[in-house]
């Protein structure tokens, strides 16, 4: 009998040694010491870690080890919430950043932490971003845009080595598994060297040219106000009050419909406002350019005194004006305003170049790659046709000439009415405006 109990004991060890040598080892896992939220434990999980973290070579070293698994086990054994883990991700230890952005990319719940988690981002440890870049994968499948929402959050620290090439093979990733990011909402704010760092890098991405592409034509299209308004103005689009808005007639509604038209060719013509000063020039460019901006517009206002601040070398307005030319061509629907076109002729011009500004625009304008609107007198425009006879092809010419007398005593009437408050006084009798008149004749015989 003690033999067959024996033999019965024998059989029963085997087949449990049996059991244990054929259970699923992917599905052992550490146990969790406490699953109550307890700060020094963690402490001294993260204290443990410290030496090997900082030692170890790759990315693998510090998730295969032990310790490091079961700290992302006690963040996710239910005392932590995942506020908690971000707030560990943005804090200054970098063991318990890694540990708990890696226990958020474990969790299935539905809250979305893209952008919590990409915020901070630019300012953590390498290691600690390439953590949370394989939280995001983990938790979002292809359908979910990471990839462009990264590119338009990064700035000059992932230029380093080890940060390009962690963003390199986070992209190329999830090209792979078929993401499609859009990129064009994302860079509206980005400056140029960001721009071409982010080219530079999708080029070297198997999958990246459709991404490279991407930018270019959004290149084409992007209007670069930060740069435009380091050299000049683009006029903002509110206006500033009634004193403000030009007083709208026939003659004004006249020319401004000519250059109108001109705009509305393809491509756009280019055109100069030819009349003596105090003619009205100024006035139609401010009705035109609030019409168009209307239009979706951009409107850019820059001439020669503007195009030469802070120039000290001889080949710095070349560079200015191929950058500035470089941002305003293509499909843009950008009107440049050249108040004083006339001074392009000696814009850039010295004892070792012959070559003005105007010598360089004209091209582009011929072409149609840029619009511009400039402001002439008579006399300017005719010693202008003399040095560029080129320029009467080039672009479209509208004179100004000044108002007979009624009409300009019909235009001080209606400006004096739409001044008057309601209920208010005369602003200005009819005889004021006589004798105004009169004054005017006899003494800036030159402006009336």
């Amino acid at each position: 009998m003690t033999e067959y109990i024996g033999i019965g004991l024998f059989v029963a060890a085997v087949f449990l040694f049996i059991r244990w040598l054929t259970r699923p080892r992917g599905q052992e896992k550490p146990a969790v010491p406490d699953t109550a939220a307890n700060p020094t434990t963690l402490l001294q999980m993260a204290a443990e870690l410290y030496d090997y973290f900082h030692a170890a070579g790759k990315l693998s070293d510090v998730t295969s080890n032990q310790t490091f698994r079961d700290m992302v086990l006690y963040l996710n054994g239910g005392g932590y919430s995942n506020a908690d883990l971000l707030d560990y991700y943005r804090g200054d230890n970098m063991v318990l950043a890694c540990g708990a952005i890696t226990a958020l990319g474990y969790r299935t719940d539905s809250e979305d932490l893209v952008q919590p988690v990409l915020e901070p981002i630019n300012s953590l440890a390498y290691w600690t971003r390439d953590f949370a870049l394989q939280c995001l994968d983990r938790r979002h499948d292809q359908d979910t845009e990471l990839v462009a929402p990264l590119l338009g959050q990064t700035d000059a620290s992932w230029q380093e080595p080890a940060a390009r090439t962690i963003l390199k093979e986070f992209i190329e990733a999830r090209l792979k598994r078929g993401e499609r990011p859009d990129l064009a909402p994302h860079l509206d704010k980005a400056p140029e060297e960001k721009i071409q760092f982010l080219k530079t890098v999708l080029g070297e991405i198997r999958q990246g040219g459709e991404l490279v592409q991407q930018i270019d034509s959004w290149r084409g299209a992007r209007i670069d106000v930060a740069y435009l308004n380091s050299i000049g103005r683009v006029w903002d689009d509110r206006e500033s009050g009634p004193v403000d808005q030009p007083l709208e007639h026939e003659s004004l509604l006249n020319h401004t419909g000519a250059v109108v038209s001109a705009l509305s060719r393809t491509p756009a013509r280019s055109a100069l406002l030819v009349g003596e000063s105090g003619t009205g020039k100024t006035v139609i460019v401010k009705v035109l350019g609030k019409r168009l901006q209307s239009q979706g517009w951009t409107i850019y206002e820059a001439g020669s005194t503007e195009l030469l601040a802070g120039m000290i070398y001889i080949g710095q307005l070349e560079e200015r004006l191929r950058s500035l030319v470089e941002r305003l061509r293509g499909n843009r629907n950008v009107l440049w305003v050249i108040p004083d076109f006339g001074n392009l002729t000696t814009t850039g011009r010295h004892q070792h170049s012959t070559t003005s500004a105007l010598d360089f625009l004209l091209p582009y304008i011929e072409s149609g790659e840029i619009t511009v609107l400039g402001e002439i007198t008579p006399g300017a425009y005719q010693k202008l046709l003399q040095s560029k006879p080129r320029l009467r092809a080039a672009m479209d010419t509208e004179r100004v000439a000044p108002l007979a007398d009624e009409a300009t005593l019909t235009l001080a009437r209606d400006w004096a009415a739409a001044l008057k408050q309601d209920g208010g006084p005369e602003l200005v009798s009819e005889s004021t405006l006589q004798e105004a008149w009169n004054l005017t004749r006899q003494y800036l015989w030159d402006k009336a």
